[in-house]
């Protein structure tokens, strides 16, 4: 609003000290006065300073007022100023319209001051009006924040513009800190809260830039403890400088990982993701390799979208009943905006504003989600799993073999079809009784290439009812992360499509021509599994480059298998103590490898609870434990399928 100037004799500053109005502004119109004025204000992101006639809220004026008392003493007395910089995470280039070369000048602008000696008694006008118009509350304030408390009416004294503002996440919950713009008072659904207009640092894949992001915070009555804010000044925090440290070391990590290089970066996340969903943050526990790709995240989810903080309160649909101009307005904010960093040029300063979360995908739970950066760790390997295989030598040797080319990444040695990108994937095939290590043999594999393993069932491509749409959108999706993600991919019990076609069986046949149409145009690493002995679809197999059968069990290899399980059913007490005899004695029962598994685990836990090593006597009581279940199902001839 604006009102009475100032000085009486000559229209140069503008205001209306009594105005109760919650935005109250100041037109400068003394060019020595507006110079000065920008080389203060020249970062701010509220203010045009580069207008012939720059109108200023009044609050910034009296954030700045110390750097404004600094200028008037420099001018005067000709000392250099010692006010507080004005803050800023990112210096003006000379092309930005922020940056002026004569108000950046100390001694063009004295020169100019000499010039117009009314332009440093405006200066002087307009702290002593700043001074005044601000002198109550000020006084207020400062009795207040010695007990560590603020009131509704005093929280836009707390934000000065470039101040780093500590709030929480919104969807895992973890400490984070934004830089304050500015602020404004809103009301919606009758509700009214502070809206703080912020801004961090993100990445795209391709390089750093600044994102905007509102926060909010309730109107309250009476006083509060300035901790207890939706957010605040992170100076205000109890703990600032741990705080400050701790998000620094987070924004390094988080800088390493989108510096590595353009391809995904394989993570493992324990703890805390969110998903978006109907709008509102999903948080989620998980416990899962991750590959970080935000460009595949905005690919595969093109209509994600992070809420505004008044979407996260209880019952409140503010994005609804938003204006189409302020929704305009929004999507401006959060517009991703380069700003020519890397991440070996990061400062402090930036990394304490990196985002604290990363978009991934989650192989285990084959979602895309967001998370948390102090949540993720280095993946740990096992190699060493692939020479625990119990199949032979030279099966092995053509894994190792063919797999490598195709995850390799020199598509210049790939197999091509004659057609373009035909037939340039590998599809390998196993089948055989279940427990004899199909899918076990796909998960060592993997492990000792270091790539990550993408598995679904068949029950998961069908679960629409055997919808041909929709198993080919699924294929589609499925197969380009697998590719991008340079994944071992596995489809489990596979039987569906394997299955030879009949004339009668309509539903089954399309199913079966939708998987081949997308298999001849897979480029990555597929297996497939399958448990039933049947006649095979030949033309399915005609695009299966290898097909491995995998027979039951001899007791050699059983012998191996228990010696693996056991020398990982360990308790406090000790590894599990089997001599030969007794191990011998335990091949020779007729068991598959998930079987040993089972008794292995469950021997464990008896030995736990003894407090004790594992023994023979305890894998003979978890034998026993299962004795009568598995020869009513031999007798009932339903023994071959009970480890499906």
């Amino acid at each position: 609003m604006y009102g009475e100037p100032l000085n009486q004799g000559q229209n140069l500053i503008v205001a209306d000290p009594k105005s109760k109005d919650s935005t109250t502004f100041v037109d400068v119109k003394s060019e020595t006065l507006r110079d000065i004025v920008r080389e203060v204000l020249g970062n701010v992101k509220a203010v045009s300073v580069m207008e012939p006639k720059p109108s200023i809220e009044q609050i910034i004026l009296f954030h700045f007022l110390p750097e404004l008392k600094s200028k008037l003493n420099q001018l005067t007395h000709g000392e250099q100023s010692t006010g507080t910089p004005s803050p800023s995470l990112v210096a003006p280039s000379p092309a930005d319209p922020g940056a002026c070369a004569d108000c950046a000048d100390p001694r063009k602008l004295q020169h100019n001051a000499r010039s117009h000696p009314e332009g440093v008694e405006y200066l002087r006008l307009l702290i002593d009006h700043i001074d005044k118009t601000y002198a109550a509350k000020v006084e207020r304030l400062a009795s207040l924040l010695q007990r560590g408390e603020i009131t509704y009416d005093l929280l836009e004294l707390l934000f000065k513009p470039g101040c780093h503002v500590y709030t929480k996440c919104f969807g895992t919950g973890k400490s984070r800190c934004v830089v304050f713009d500015a602020a404004e008072e809103t009301t919606r659904k009758d509700v009214t809260h502070l809206k703080l207009e912020c801004h961090y640092l993100d990445h795209d894949n391709h390089e750093f830039g600044e994102v905007g992001i509102e926060l909010g915070i309730v109107k309250f009555r009476g006083r509060k403890p300035i901790r207890t804010l939706e957010a605040f000044p992170l100076q205000y925090h109890p703990d600032s400088e741990q705080i400050a440290r701790d998000l620094i070391e987070r924004g390094r990590k988080f800088a390493q990982f989108i510096g590595r290089s353009s391809t995904a970066i394989l993570q493992h996340c324990k703890g805390t993701a969110f998903i978006m969903k109907n709008g509102k943050p999903l948080a989620l526990n998980i416990d899962s390799r991750v590959a970080i790709d935000a460009a595949l995240f905005r690919e595969m989810m093109p209509n994600y979208r992070r809420p505004r903080v008044s979407d996260c309160w209880e019952d409140l649909s503010i994005i609804r009943g938003i204006s189409l101009k302020e929704e305009e307005r929004r999507e401006e904010l959060e517009k991703f905006k380069a700003n020519g960093k890397d991440q070996h040029s990061i400062t402090d300063d930036e990394c304490l504003i990196c985002c604290p979360t990363v978009r991934c995908f989650s192989f285990t739970d084959k979602i895309f989600v967001e998370c948390a950066v102090g949540d993720l760790a280095d993946v740990q390997w096992y190699p060493a799993s692939f020479d625990r295989l119990q199949i032979p030598n030279d099966t092995k040797e053509i894994l190792l073999s063919v797999t490598t080319a195709r995850l390799s990444g020199n598509n210049d040695v790939v197999f091509d079809d004659f057609i373009k990108g035909k037939g340039r994937g590998l599809n390998v095939l196993f089948y055989g009784v279940p427990g004899v290590g199909k899918t076990f043999t796909v998960e060592a594999t993997a492990e000792r290439f270091q790539a990550p393993l993408y598995s679904v069932s068949a029950g998961e491509l069908i679960a629409d009812h055997g919808d041909p749409l929709q198993l080919d959108m699924t294929l589609d999706r499925i197969f380009k992360i697998a590719k991008r993600l340079n994944t071992v991919l596995l489809v489990d019990e596979a039987d569906v499509f394997m299955e030879k076609r009949a004339s009668y069986q309509g539903s089954h046949n399309r199913l079966v021509t939708v998987f081949l149409r997308k298999l001849e145009y897979y480029e990555g690493v597929l297996f497939l599994t399958t448990n039933r002995v049947m006649e095979f679809d030949e033309a399915v197999l005609s695009r299966i480059h290898l097909k491995i059968k995998y027979p039951e069990l001899t007791q050699n290899a059983r012998r191996n298998i228990w010696e693996s399980f056991l020398s990982e059913a360990q308790t406090l007490q000790g590894p599990a103590t089997v001599d030969p005899s007794e191990l011998e004695h335990l091949a020779s029962m007729k068991l598959n490898g998930r079987e040993i598994k089972n008794l292995s685990s469950i021997a464990q836990a008896l030995a736990s609870v003894e407090n004790t090593q594992v023994t023979f006597k305890h894998l003979v009581k978890a034998t026993k434990a299962n004795d009568k279940f598995v020869e009513e199902f031999k007798n009932s001839g339903r023994m071959q399928g009970m480890y499906t």
